[in-house]
């Protein structure tokens, strides 16, 4: 079996507070992976995206999170992908989020999407795991991440797994 490599698609370093798109994503690879490494902007968002303009209640989560000293877990439904607690950082606090989405470009299942989560806090939850669904078979073209979620100087990577 080969090794899977890691291809860099593109990367979006956060200049404003305008939201952030991935559009038109190459559909040359088995899974996506979208790494976030910076300092959250408002506490109480987390990481939160929509896929393919698509703002049906078909995000399904599952989410377990950790501060140290307690241990909190949920599952819900929203009109798009909670990939952290509404705690999990605080305004200003660093903070890397990693998404995998596995089989992205498929047109036969529904997506899933692993995520794991962790940030400097200083109250709230530090760390967070998940597994999401989008309860949709399209093929994943298009990332939207909410405004507001990321300060300035926050960068979001893209990357393509081949296999």
């Amino acid at each position: 079996m080969a090794t899977p490599t890691y291809d860099l698609i593109t990367s979006h370093t956060v200049s404003s507070t305008a939201g952030i798109a991935f559009d038109n994503i190459s559909q040359d690879y088995r899974d996506l992976i979208i790494v976030v490494t910076g300092k959250g902007a408002f506490g109480g968002l987390g990481c939160q995206a929509r896929v393919n303009n698509d703002s049906a209640s078909n995000y399904f989560y599952v989410l377990v999170e950790a501060n140290g000293t307690q241990i909190y877990s949920g599952n819900g439904s929203s009109t798009r992908f909670l990939f952290s607690s509404s705690g999990a950082f605080d305004t200003g606090a660093n903070g890397i989020w990693i998404l995998q989405f596995m089989d992205y470009s498929a047109t036969d299942k529904h997506k899933t999407v692993l995520t794991r989560t962790n940030g400097d806090v200083t109250s709230g939850r530090g760390l967070d795991m998940g597994a999401h669904m989008w309860a949709n078979t399209s093929a994943i073209t298009k990332v939207d991440f909410y405004a507001g979620n990321f300060a300035t100087g926050t960068t979001i990577y893209l990357y393509g797994v081949a296999s």
